[in-house]
């Protein structure tokens, strides 16, 4: 055991071979303190670091750098567990968050993730979604940027499971808000697009086509008892074209819409199984909506009907 103090006022305290420190030792320096093991005057063999931010870090040492096993905390709390090559995160390691979920579980390379084709950084930059997190296997790793069943967690809570291409959802996959809702079908860059399946988290559901993130195509609501809501064509996320309604109420309409509204021509089929045959028009510069048409019931008497608006 031997104590150093240099001129610069650091300080070294332990064991020491040839004037150098060898063995077990502490130093400490203006801008940080290390305690373990020591080879030749270089951090060599296990020890911890600690800075006065309050960062540290504890694990391997090789040569004076950060080498093999080790775990980093940042202050703000987020940790990385894993290996390290000469001073930097690399090969199999765990990025986690402040309350312990796990960022980035995978693979890295010189600090970097190994397979993204952005960093963190750059992905928050060029994709409106802002992944924070990007799990795959690396023998899942497929020709054109493609990863198949990567995992990606969204700075909302959102977490997708599925195939990547260029760091975003693209082909199939499923993704779950943080809210609980599902969306589970075909995806083209970062997009819903193609046929799908979404169940919300209070028990609605719908089945049918997307384009572009919005319902596009035929497609079929549900209620939470599974008995269908509205089955028929949407437009940019509306029902737009021609669809079916079933009112809780058990009420139906039949006919067309426009903008997730009744349009034009329809018909509409009571629970107490009148039926009123109606043309739908738009007039006026408030764009009011006017119906006419005739009200049939079972007895066979009929009454003109008009409602402005609705």
């Amino acid at each position: 055991m031997a104590k150093i103090t240099f001129d610069s006022g650091n300080a070294y305290e332990g064991d020491v071979v040839d004037g150098k420190p060898d063995g077990r030792g502490k130093k400490i320096y203006s801008y940080w303190t290390y305690e373990g093991d020591w080879k030749n005057g270089m951090r060599h063999g296990e020890g911890t670091v600690k800075w006065p931010d309050g960062d540290f870090y504890k694990g391997q040492w090789k040569d004076d750098s950060m080498h093999g096993q080790g775990i980093y905390k940042w202050t703000d709390g987020n940790s990385y567990e894993g290996e390290w090559k000469d001073g930097k995160r690399h090969g199999k390691g765990i990025y986690k968050r402040p309350d312990g979920s796990v960022k980035y579980d995978g693979e890295w390379k010189n600090g970097k993730y190994k397979y993204t084709t952005h960093s963190l950084n750059a992905m928050r930059k060029s994709h409106s979604f802002c992944c924070t997190t990007y799990l795959h296997p690396a023998s899942l790793l497929g020709a054109n940027n493609t990863i198949k069943m990567a995992k990606i967690t969204f700075d909302n809570g959102g977490v997708y499971e599925g195939d990547v291409v260029d760091g975003k959802p693209h082909g199939r996959g499923k993704k779950i808000s943080l809210s609980g809702n599902e969306y589970e079908g075909k995806w083209k860059n970062g997009m819903r697009h193609g046929k799908g399946v979404v169940n919300k988290a209070n028990g609605y559901a719908y089945e049918g086509e997307y384009k572009d993130d919005k319902r596009n195509g035929k497609g079929i609501t549900k209620y939470p008892d599974g008995s269908v809501c509205y089955d028929g064509e949407f437009r940019d996320g509306f029902a737009d074209g021609n669809g079916t309604l079933n009112y809780e109420s058990g009420n139906v309409y039949t006919g067309e819409w426009r903008a997730g509204k009744r349009h034009d021509k329809g018909v509409m089929t009571y629970a107490d199984k009148s039926v009123y045959d109606a043309r739908i028009n738009v007039t006026g510069r408030d764009r009011s909506h006017y119906q006419t048409g005739t009200l049939s019931e079972e007895s066979g008497s009929k009454a003109a009907m008009q409602l402005t608006p609705f």
